[in-house]
């Protein structure tokens, strides 16, 4: 029963994007939770868990890490790493004391969701899982009847690919675990081979080809913030330039075939979005 409010508010000055992962301590008053700063950017040691009240007369950060914690009687749980540590914690001034100790090496961690395998009870008990997460996918090729006659790439955590005009390479966000950033990845689907497009520490989506296979527009979340369009060469890799930069998030959906014209849906605030096209398309160069 009641009703649900809102107890944490992002902190804009460490570029906080994201509160996860809450746990309550014993007391039921005070609870622990994960801020993390790294998808825009930010760097990684702002990533932090915080300890507040429910009437948020507390809020303070207590750990940097890099994803949850949990609480042990006396002390509290957290990743470095793989490893899973235990750190004496004063709950009568919400302060670890000591240096940390190692519980378990090769701790399942998932660096994309920031979650770790396990969990301790309030009488001591410890579960964890060992092993070394791979989540996501492998990109399967599929003829008009559903058979399987091929696979492309690796097993990873691809997001909207779209196969090229020739059809001979398929475009493809790619998550990596390690900077938490989604970078433009092209695959040959003939000749086997992968090619990086983007190097950046924030995700580039929805890919969208040209006519001719030269060029591609995408949206990025980035420092300028969500949804800008950027284009690029997918002959010059690192090429991309700003191509609408503004308020609000854009999403690009197809390019006209006479390659005039990039149609794209922009959100705007309590509506689903408005379908636009923006002629600021340059010509094709050799």
């Amino acid at each position: 029963g009641g009703t649900a409010k809102v107890l944490t508010t992002l902190d804009t000055t460490t570029q906080q994007t994201s509160h996860r992962w809450p746990h309550f301590l014993p007391d039921g008053h005070h609870f622990l939770y994960y801020a993390s700063s790294t998808v825009i950017g930010a760097p990684a040691e702002e990533n932090a868990v915080y300890v507040a009240t429910l009437d948020m007369k507390l809020n303070k950060p207590l750990l940097r890490t890099s994803g949850n914690v949990a609480y042990a009687p006396g002390y509290i749980l957290f990743m470095t790493g793989s490893t899973l540590r235990a750190q004496k914690f004063d709950e009568s001034d919400m302060e670890l004391k000591g240096d940390p100790i190692t519980i378990a090496d090769t701790v399942l961690n998932d660096a994309g969701f920031s979650l770790a395998a396990f969990s301790v009870s309030l009488n001591g008990v410890l579960i964890y899982q060992t092993g070394t997460a791979q989540s996501g996918a492998q990109m399967r090729v599929m003829d008009q009847s559903g058979k399987e006659i091929g696979r492309v790439g690796e097993i990873a955590e691809h997001f909207c690919p779209r196969i090229s005009p020739d059809g001979r390479q398929v475009l493809v966000s790619v998550f990596d675990p390690k900077s938490k950033a989604d970078n433009m990845w092209i695959y040959d689907m003939v000749r086997g081979v992968r090619t990086r497009l983007t190097s950046t520490r924030f995700y580039d989506w929805n890919p969208v080809w040209s006519p001719d296979g030269s060029r591609i527009v995408f949206d990025r979340y980035g420092p300028e913030g969500p949804g800008n369009l950027y284009l690029m060469y997918t002959a010059r890799t690192g090429s991309e330039e700003a191509l609408w930069v503004s308020e609000p998030p854009k999403v690009p959906t197809d390019w006209s075939s006479d390659g005039k014209f990039v149609a794209f849906t922009q959100y705007t605030e309590g509506a689903g979005g408005d379908m636009c096209k923006r002629r600021r398309c340059p010509p094709h160069q050799q």
